[in-house]
């Protein structure tokens, strides 16, 4: 199964996808990730993600601890007051150029126990995940 509305990007492809990542989700107000449990590839990819995001969008990034669920980034904006324009996301999949004004405050989670503490709450609830297969879990996790 898979949490609904995700993006899959396994680690082997974090080099390349990244940047990628930073481009398409720069508007979101909320970034999660996660791996199976969430201890080493989740906040490795978020801290990839972090650096990249700072690299692309400037210098001016805050990184401060999340609420016990993970970090948290603090995107700073130079004019918090400044009307930001309604977008809507690409249709046709393209990617835009991120532009300075463009930069806005974003925090960066990683989704706490990881894909199987959320399976052993939410697998079965189709609103949240999707392509659920209870007997792949009914023994739990192992490695």
């Amino acid at each position: 199964g898979h949490i609904r509305h995700s993006i899959h990007a396994p680690s082997r492809t974090l080099d390349r996808k990244i940047p990628e990542l930073v481009r398409k989700l720069k508007d979101k107000e909320t970034v999660v990730f996660h791996c199976a449990l969430s201890q080493q590839r989740g906040p490795s990819a978020a801290l990839r993600y972090i650096r990249e995001r700072e690299r692309l969008l400037g210098a001016g990034a805050k990184l401060e601890s999340g609420s016990g669920v993970g970090q948290v980034l603090k995107k700073n904006t130079e004019d918090k007051n400044r009307k930001k324009e309604s977008r809507d996301e690409d249709a046709d999949g393209e990617w835009e150029d991120v532009e300075e004004g463009e930069k806005k405050e974003q925090k960066v989670y990683v989704l706490d126990r990881g894909f199987v503490g959320w399976q052993e709450r939410f697998g079965e609830d189709s609103r949240l995940t999707e392509g659920y297969r209870k007997e792949i879990w009914k023994d739990g996790y192992w490695m």
